[in-house]
């Protein structure tokens, strides 16, 4: 709850029980999304590529739709393997991955990350994970020169993350 940015509350009397009252921060819906991107805002558009691996069809979503109302072009992949797949079939130079650290069937989001690196030295890696990055980095999944993005996160928060990554050495 915390992590998300909300509070909870508890309120208890003996022989009447438990009340437990949690409160999150309100879910940005689609259209607070898209208002908050019209074009003629000064966000440069671009025609770079990333490679999206997230596992949660509805975090995956969510986030190529960010991206691509930013005028990113946008791979998705579920798994590590499925993405070395879209990167060997890509037309495209892949500018960036955003992988979470959490990936099923096998390859880590680490291991990707080394494969994606070696066959693909330009491509840049975020990292992202719905666990605060204390708990990632105890986890030896990422290291503290990595670069990593919390979720939830907002739509201007993962944009100005990738920007910043894309532009850096």
């Amino acid at each position: 709850v915390k992590q998300s940015g909300g509070q909870i509350f508890v309120e208890s009397q003996p022989d009447h029980g438990t009340t437990f009252k949690i409160y999150l921060p309100q879910s940005l819906t689609d259209q607070t999304i898209k208002d908050s991107h019209e074009p003629g805002d000064d966000t440069p558009y671009t025609n770079e590529t990333i490679l999206l691996i997230e596992p949660e069809d509805p975090i995956r979503d969510l986030t190529r739709r960010i991206l691509t109302r930013y005028g990113y072009t946008v791979l998705e992949a579920q798994n590590g393997s499925e993405a070395l797949h879209l990167a060997e079939q890509s037309h495209h130079p892949i500018h960036l991955a955003l992988t979470d650290v959490a990936l099923p069937n096998g390859l880590n989001a680490d291991q990707l990350a080394k494969q994606l690196k070696s066959r693909y030295p330009q491509t840049k890696i975020l990292f992202m994970s719905g666990y605060n990055d204390n708990a990632v980095l105890y986890q030896d999944v990422i290291t503290n020169d990595d670069a990593f993005l919390q979720k939830p996160f907002r739509d201007i928060t993962l944009i100005q993350k990738v920007r910043q990554l894309l532009d850096s050495n």
